[in-house]
């Protein structure tokens, strides 16, 4: 067999697992965010073509860990299978070494990195703000359809609101009633005259902006603390997203480009950013780390079957991305230097698999034999 012919060969034993393991992983991970999107058609009247398009979007943000995470899988059982049918034995007995069925390898680690690098930075950023826009535009569309007079709105979390009359060409409310419950502490009643409902799409936000009213407010456990505030104009906030400032943050810094990043790291110092520039760097050359393990524990295993090559696959690429927010988290607490934090999980898991393949290609067992298993053999 001529060496193109072998390496193609090879490649597709590995190519079939990985495109299975991008469809199944993906799919595993799309379900739970497919079911609250496809309540919003059900429940809200989204349109169908807008929930295709809000998961169309959501695609390359799994895809970057279902690409590294199934070539890995695809190196386990392509191997695998290649060593439980003597299929290695007989290459090895033909005069090919390991080292030349790396080169198939290689190459499909190289795909999965450009596919996975493409994604992270160029396709990734634009999909979530594209995302956020759409959310908050069915948000917005939900909350002025569903406005009526003379009916109890409960569309936004923690919020009761009720208006007496719509002008549905102005969208002014009059004589509205206001319940406010998102603070675990607290419990708002808020009257006022008139209303409305004002959009920053820029900030991703909607205002209830009341004028002419009054708001009561009782601290829940301390019945001798009740407050009445009379105001000309009141606003509420209604947000469509995570309120906290760090959760905010991210969400911007997922949308920015590198060098929207590096330039924000330049004139703020935030940490964050540099961090996530990093992490959009050392992502998508995991498939290269994972190689040089991947392949010789698919030759290891070839007696275990598929379901534990999908176990063995998950375990390595958790262990890898645990050890990527460890130091994306020690980064930015300043606890770590971002360079080393970032790159670390890279180069560890690099360093772990060149040792294992120079074991494997010199057909010794992966790991050395245990103290007290030489004690046994001794004896």
């Amino acid at each position: 067999m001529s060496t193109r012919r072998l390496d193609r060969y090879i490649l597709r034993e590995m190519l079939l697992p990985t495109m299975l393991g991008v469809f199944v992983f993906s799919f595993i991970l799309m379900s739970g965010r497919a079911l609250k999107l496809a309540e919003l058609a059900i429940n809200k009247g989204v349109p169908v073509a807008e929930i295709a398009r809000l998961i169309l979007l959501l695609l390359p943000g799994l895809l970057v860990f279902t690409l590294p995470l199934s070539f890995l899988l695809g190196l386990l059982l392509g191997f695998g299978r290649l060593a439980a049918e003597s299929e290695i034995t007989a290459m090895k007995a033909s005069g090919v070494s390991l080292y030349a069925m790396l080169r198939p390898a290689l190459l499909l680690a190289l795909l999965a990195s450009l596919l996975t690098g493409m994604l992270t930075l160029w396709l990734l950023p634009p999909a979530k703000h594209a995302f956020r826009d759409s959310v908050f535009q069915i948000a917005q569309q939900r909350a002025t359809v569903g406005l009526q007079g003379g009916v109890f709105n409960r569309d936004f979390d923690g919020l009761m609101l009720y208006t007496e009359k719509l002008n549905e060409a102005t969208g002014e409310m009059t004589d509205l009633l206001l319940v406010d419950r998102r603070e675990a502490a607290t419990t708002s009643l808020i009257t006022a005259r008139h209303g409305w409902l004002i959009s920053r799409p820029a900030e991703r936000r909607l205002l209830l902006r009341l004028s002419d009213g009054t708001a009561h407010r009782q601290q829940k456990g301390a019945a001798d603390t009740y407050q009445v505030i009379r105001f000309n104009q009141y606003d509420v906030q209604l947000d469509f997203g995570p309120t906290a400032t760090t959760e905010k943050r991210r969400q911007r810094e997922s949308e920015m480009s590198l060098l929207q990043l590096w330039q924000h790291w330049r004139v703020t110092g935030d940490r964050s950013s540099l961090v996530a520039l990093h992490r959009r760097l050392a992502l998508p050359l995991s498939p290269f780390a994972l190689l040089l393990i991947g392949m010789p524990l698919g030759l290891g295993r070839h007696r275990s079957g598929r379901g534990a090559g999908f176990s063995m696959a998950l375990l390595l690429f958790l262990g890898y991305y645990l050890l990527l927010s460890l130091g994306s988290t020690l980064a930015e607490a300043g606890l770590a230097p971002i360079l080393p934090a970032m790159w670390a999980p890279n180069l560890l898991f690099l360093a772990v698999g060149l040792w294992l393949f120079r074991r494997a290609a010199e057909e010794r067992p992966l790991l050395p034999p245990l103290p007290w298993s030489r004690r046994k053999e001794a004896a």
